[in-house]
């Protein structure tokens, strides 16, 4: 679709595409008969003397075409006779009606003075001629006028993924202020903020949404039925052997068997669990997971856009691309801005990744010679209370380079970013126990910071089989992450999850509140405070033995379980092997 094409080619691609992802009953095979009809119908239009046109169109011209021919076509409506009607916004002055209901009053409902591009007149409006924000505006005030009984005005409140309020639009906010300067400050509510879902309990309980009403908002049955069952499952219910009561997480759910596991499933678990909850166990992508065609002319890179260049240079560099022909070809892609604007960025990021290339010949390392070792092994590992289960652990490990596993990402540091790292050197030492594994993380330095690109090198402590033993504990932990994550949203955060584990509070709120930017995070731990996790009960169907020693909230109980574990397993070394102390750990071995 970004490749300009004449409408002809346009047409045929549109049928092609409407056979075969459209479907409709069979009874209303009419709806593809008429959409075939609207798409011969613009190559009719376009077709002249000479054929039809060859003038090469754009994805916007196409989409102005067809708004033009997929428009509301006007028809005949049947006023005044006391059934309901439903239609756009039309001329209804002097149509009185009990009830006038405007549905969507958002942003894009209303016109705006901006004319269409191709629109000739509209470029130099002149005296007298229509002017459509003035209609738009000319209709809504019909509608509000032709309401006798009760005029409802509905409208998007709050984001679809923050639940944040949104303004209102202009027109509406106008509409709120003319109203309020008639009613006074003593009249009556007139605008109602509701819960997006209508099972939540503010809109069953009477006088909750609207103060003094002796009714509640809505009284659709099935709705309670949902409430109840909602309150019912949110209640505390008493855990298995225990004579107290266990609180159950609202996110839980029924335990999945756990048979074959890919290494990288498991490493996406540890570093961040809630995104596999979403993905894996409801199948649920959330909108900021999306990405949408952006047919706009860039005309500067903003961070995201600097890191998607980032991972593309080292990309290419891995697969032995020379910078100068990267650049050459990124240019060409349409995404930077055109000349020089774009010159400062790709300089900034091939010296960084020039920057990796010489921290990784430091370690021994040549990120375009790795190899891949694959991934075998049966690992006994308890999930409950029961006997062990045994998983078939199955995968690659990438970046392999003689000892030595290498992970270089052009990303800023993260803590999870060490997890992820030390779970594919565990399944390594225990794939190959007679190897002395090592792994070095190469990032880019934080945001905050002057230092050099950092690396963190790291191994599993001990010698011979002690070393393998300890890396099979951690590999176990891993795997029993990943089983908690397809049955519950684990409270294990990316950077603040270390910080509790170290008691160190302060780094935790800061490092949480950047955690939260996270859709899956966000939305699962939404307005979540790092005192809430160290308050929060632990909830039935934890990991046995989390917090049982330390009697930490949920939160901490398992920061201290996963990170407690890898402080006890690895040790860092620098490029030559050599162990760091214990204050040069989160240095961790800078070349």
């Amino acid at each position: 679709v970004g490749t300009p094409r004449p409408i002809a080619e346009w047409v045929d691609t549109l049928h092609a595409v409407v056979d075969h992802f459209c479907a409709v009953p069979k009874d209303e095979h009419w709806r593809i008969a008429a959409l075939h009809g609207v798409l011969d119908e613009i190559r009719i239009t376009a077709t002249g003397p000479h054929g039809t046109s060859a003038v090469p169109l754009g994805i916007a011209d196409v989409k102005a075409v067809l708004a033009n021919h997929l428009a509301d076509r006007p028809g005949r409506l049947r006023l005044r006779s006391g059934a309901v009607t439903v239609t756009s916004l039309i001329p209804l002055r002097g149509v009185p009606a009990r009830v006038v209901c405007i549905l969507g009053l958002d942003e894009g409902a209303v016109r705006t003075g901006n004319a269409d591009g191709d629109d000739v007149l509209g470029s130099r409006p002149c005296v007298g001629e229509r002017h459509p924000r003035l209609e738009s505006r000319h209709l809504l005030l019909d509608a509000v006028l032709a309401a006798q009984d009760r005029l409802i005005v509905t409208c998007n409140g709050a984001d679809l993924t923050t639940n944040k309020e949104v303004p209102f639009i202009v027109a509406l906010a106008e509409l709120l202020d003319t109203v309020n300067s008639v009613r006074g400050e003593n009249g009556p509510q007139v605008v109602i903020r509701h819960p997006r879902h209508g099972f939540h309990e503010g809109a069953l309980t009477t006088g909750s949404l609207l103060p003094g009403s002796d009714q509640p908002f809505t009284f659709d049955p099935q709705m309670l039925a949902a409430a109840q069952a909602r309150r019912k499952a949110h209640a505390p219910q008493p855990a298995s052997g225990t004579n107290g009561t266990v609180p159950v997480s609202p996110w839980a759910l029924a335990p999945r068997p756990v048979g074959t596991v890919n290494i990288d499933r498991a490493v996406s678990a540890i570093v961040n669990p809630g995104r596999t909850y979403l993905r894996e166990r409801l199948d649920v992508r959330l909108p900021g997971d999306t990405e949408t065609l952006d047919d706009g002319l860039p005309i500067g890179l903003d961070p995201l856009g600097t890191s998607a260049l980032g991972r593309a240079l080292l990309e290419a560099r891995r697969h032995g691309v020379g910078f100068d022909e990267w650049s050459a070809t990124v240019r060409l892609t349409g995404t930077l801005p055109p000349g020089d604007l774009s010159t400062a960025a790709l300089d900034a990021v091939i010296g960084e990744v020039q920057d990796f290339e010489a921290v990784l010949q430091a370690w021994s390392v040549d990120d375009s010679t790795t190899d891949e070792v694959d991934i075998a092994l049966q690992v006994d590992v308890r999930f409950g209370e029961g006997d062990p289960t045994a998983v078939q652990l199955m995968g690659k490990v990438v970046g392999v380079s003689g000892t030595r596993v290498a992970d270089t990402r052009y990303a800023r540091p993260r803590a999870s970013q060490r997890l992820g790292l030390a779970l594919r050197l565990a399944a390594l030492q225990v794939q190959h126990p007679e190897t002395d594994w090592s792994a070095v993380l190469v990032t880019r330095k934080a945001s905050d910071s002057d230092r050099a690109t950092p690396a963190i090198g790291l191994r599993f402590r001990g010698v011979g089989a002690e070393r393998s033993d300890t890396a099979r504990a951690f590999l176990v932990r891993g795997l029993q992450v990943f089983e908690w994550a397809l049955r519950d949203a684990v409270p294990l955060f990316e950077r603040a999850s270390e910080a509790m584990a170290g008691a160190n509070w302060g780094s935790a709120d800061t490092h949480l509140e950047n955690d939260l930017k996270d859709d899956a995070v966000g939305f699962l731990w939404a307005d979540t405070s790092v005192d809430d996790l160290r308050d929060a009960p632990l909830c039935a169907g934890d990991p046995p033995g989390l917090g049982a020693d330390s009697g930490a909230g949920r939160g901490v109980a398992v920061a201290e379980w996963v990170w407690g574990l890898l402080h006890e397993s690895v040790e860092y070394v620098d490029h030559n092997g050599v162990a760091l102390g214990a204050s040069d750990d989160e240095d961790g071995g800078e070349a």
